[in-house]
């Protein structure tokens, strides 16, 4: 199943709201009271059950206390919800069979293939309960008011929409440790399978208990004419096994459930994920059915590392086993990066307007904002709080859309490799096409996670660091599958004073920078730290200007700046021919 759209009207915040969907991964971002639960709520009450866990809020929509407040004409107008979904032929051939009964199939294409069916469900609330009235269409078939009722009763029954609140999580009852069913969690066939062992193996085991028993009264001797002998073994319930579920990148060797208090959260996102892939592809053709899966906050309880990291796996999964996964979220990590029109931003227009009654009636209805184009990462830059200085690594990386970067240590050497980028340094210009960015200090790269969900966001990533900082990250890159010089460079040259960007400068201007400005060196070796580092970058500033004033493009003081771009432009030429 693949929801295509959703329209409601009259329901909560949403008026005349309207969300179209595009791509298998979908997150709805907004700030709080945006009404991104509202459209979660609308789909549930169409196509779910009530909530398969006891915490669960249920998917009912009563009138009086769901209709728009502050509409004059609100508790005259009913409440309407609409979804437009496309079915798979053979994912969900169990529900077009179904259909079926009631319309008749689609025509083929002249490829006698089959194609995808169509269909639209809406369902009108008034204020009368138990009055909703379900209209159905297949293709441009309208079904009659039984049909319809019955196919909506087959989509709930049939767990079309499955849906996983994160925020509800720590609310049930377990004990630490605990797991989850594995027979609950089996296609039916498997279960059966499980029951029927158990039976053969739960016979065999009384057998050689009463063997046993017999051999024991023997030992007995006379004592056996005064007590019998009972063994008793705890009662064999496959139903009460239970198994974990944790992703462990190959390339990067931390598994998802070391990442603390949201492994329980993780688990059953996962454990919902497969079986959604399992209902897709069962034996039995009248349960084949792709369910929608909806999670709320799949980032609750995670670290930002884990969230990246996480983030990556439902995009990865939800592509890869087609499964259409809609998610709401406060975490830029998981935002879909492959397809940047696939999100969904919302947010609450609050204006006011008077009644007949000269009343001022304050309205609040949610509205999408519009995210397309090249400044579609700033939208979701405020919204979810990712708007501060602190974040600028992370946000131009994040939403940048370019396929290559170059992420370099501090301001200094982006300006320097920024540079590098002109043409007029003809053959020895730098060939990247994307951004160069800071990533402010080599502690922001010691987040393994963090860092490979980043560079996981190009086609080709370029790594530079001071090469006095190389003891300290070569290993960290190469931990999450990132080689030297072919990923990462180390900058500067191998003596005392140059294991840095400035090693690479003329020895005139390091020399001619120190004469003019002894105050800013004797700084440098200051005691106090936060002297120090201030001295030290006015030190490198002042390296930069005067070289930017004194070197020319293509002449000896860019010697060795020339060297290291040539050794860049090699790898980035080959990893290019090797994404082709």
């Amino acid at each position: 199943m693949f929801l295509r759209k959703i329209t409601a009207d009259n329901f909560r915040t949403l008026s005349d709201f309207s969300l179209s969907f595009e791509d298998h991964y979908t997150a709805v971002c907004g700030k709080n009271n945006s009404g991104k639960t509202n459209v979660v709520k609308a789909l549930r009450f169409l196509l779910a059950e009530d909530g398969s866990y006891f915490w669960e809020d249920d998917s009912a929509i009563h009138f009086k206390r769901d209709r728009i407040a502050w509409a004059t004409n609100s508790g005259k107008s009913p409440i309407r919800i609409f979804v437009e979904i496309e079915l798979d032929p053979t994912t969900d051939l169990g529900l077009i069979e179904f259909i079926a009964k009631f319309a008749p199939p689609p025509t083929t294409q002249a490829s006698d293939k089959a194609q995808p069916v169509l269909i639209r469900v809406a369902v009108t609330l008034g204020p009368a309960p138990g009055k909703e009235k379900y209209e159905v269409f297949v293709e441009t078939v309208a079904l009659d008011e039984f049909s319809s009722q019955e196919l909506v009763k087959k989509l709930r029954s049939s767990s079309a929409c499955v849906y996983h609140n994160s925020t509800s999580v720590m609310r049930q009852r377990y004990t630490p440790g605990s797991r989850i069913s594995l027979s609950a969690s089996l296609p039916a066939e498997r279960q059966k399978k499980l029951l029927d062992k158990q039976t053969a193996l739960t016979n065999e085991i009384d057998r050689c208990l009463e063997q046993h028993r017999a051999e024991i009264g023997k030992m007995m001797g006379r004592l056996s004419e005064r007590y019998d002998v009972t063994l008793n073994v705890p009662t064999l319930a496959v139903d009460q096994l239970s198994f974990g579920i944790s992703l462990g990148d190959k390339g990067y060797q931390v598994p998802l459930d070391e990442w603390g208090s949201g492994t329980r959260n993780r688990t059953l996102i996962l454990r919902t994920l497969f079986e959604a892939r399992q209902a897709a592809t069962a034996k039995t053709l009248s349960d084949r059915l792709t369910p929608i899966v909806v999670i709320e906050e799949p980032e609750s309880f995670l670290h930002p590392s884990a969230q990246a990291e996480f983030g990556s796996v439902l995009q990865e999964l939800a592509n890869e086993f087609k499964i259409q996964l809609i998610v709401t979220s406060h975490s830029p990590y998981m935002l879909s990066h492959r397809n940047p029109n696939a999100n969904v931003l919302l947010s609450r227009k609050t204006t006011s307007r008077k009644s007949k009654g000269k009343l001022t009636v304050r309205v609040a209805e949610t509205q999408r904002v519009p995210t397309t184009g090249t400044d579609w990462k700033q939208p979701f830059e405020h919204a979810l709080g990712v708007a501060g200085p602190e974040f600028e690594y992370l946000k131009q990386a994040i939403f940048s859309s370019a396929k290559e970067i170059m992420l370099v240590e501090g301001p200094t050497d982006k300006e320097y490799f920024e540079d590098l980028l002109d043409p007029a340094h003809g053959t020895h210009a730098l060939i990247i096409r994307g951004p160069v960015v800071s990533y402010d200090g080599a502690g922001n790269l010691t987040n393994g996670a963090l860092a490979k969900f980043v560079l996981g966001l190009f086609r080709v990533p370029v790594v530079t660091y001071d090469l006095d900082k190389d003891g300290e990250l070569a290993k960290k890159l190469e931990g999450i599958g990132l080689c030297r010089d072919k990923h990462f460079f180390a900058v500067g040259k191998d003596a005392s004073g140059q294991r840095m960007i400035e090693g690479l400068l003329p020895p005139s201007i390091i020399s001619g920078v120190s004469s003019d400005n002894p105050e800013v060196v004797m700084a440098m070796s200051s005691n106090v730290t936060d002297e120090r580092k201030k001295a030290v970058g006015r030190f490198k500033q002042l390296c930069r200007e005067r070289f930017k004033a004194e070197a020319k493009p293509q002449t000896d003081a860019f010697a060795e700046f020339y060297k290291l771009v040539k050794r860049i432009n090699k790898a980035v030429a080959e990893r290019r021919a090797g994404s082709t």
